[in-house]
């Protein structure tokens, strides 16, 4: 039951204050499924079918605008958050657990996997952070730089049309 997926910032909670990754004592995973599949394999969970079964993505706040974008799609996936702790002393075999919401397990086991499954993919390690650092950070003043001299080149051929403005020599300045 293993899978790769990309996650985004907010789909991967984990504690900021260690920075090495081997060293995280848990992370947990937002991710979705589907309500109707989710129902039936935990229907021997007393109350989780009709708390999963009434559970939407759908906020008041989006159904507040229904134009746009943000008009609710209507879906069976939900959110569901997977909670991973590694083996320890106080954990021996470490944990295991998959939420609905904060007063809802639906399964709490020992970590079948030995280890914590999620891991991170970056492209350099940031010191001081458990947050990745992209190499091309170094080059956004170069960028920066390039930006501004095309906008002060192109702003200067808009205004005269070319460098040099061409005047009759009989013409008289003061």
């Amino acid at each position: 039951d293993l899978y790769f997926k990309a996650r985004g910032v907010r789909d991967v909670m984990f504690d900021p204050g260690v920075e090495d990754e081997d060293e995280q004592d848990w992370k947990c995973v937002r991710d979705q499924a589907n309500k109707w599949e989710l129902a039936e394999r935990f229907k021997n969970v007393p109350g989780a079918v009709d708390k999963i079964l009434g559970t939407s993505n759908v906020t008041q706040e989006v159904l507040a605008n229904r134009r746009g974008w943000r008009r609710p799609i209507a879906s069976d996936m939900i959110d569901i958050y997977k909670f991973y702790a590694r083996p320890s002393k106080t954990l021996r075999n470490g944990r295991r657990a998959i939420l609905l919401d904060a007063d809802t397990v639906l399964l709490d086991e020992d970590n079948p996997y030995g280890e914590i499954p999620v891991f991170s993919v970056k492209a350099m390690d940031a010191i001081g952070s458990a947050f990745g650092y992209g190499p091309m950070n170094v080059v956004a003043p170069v960028q920066l730089s390039q930006d501004v001299l095309t906008t002060a080149i192109m702003t200067n051929f808009a205004m005269f049309g070319v460098q040099n403005i061409a005047v009759k020599g009989s013409d008289q300045f003061d």
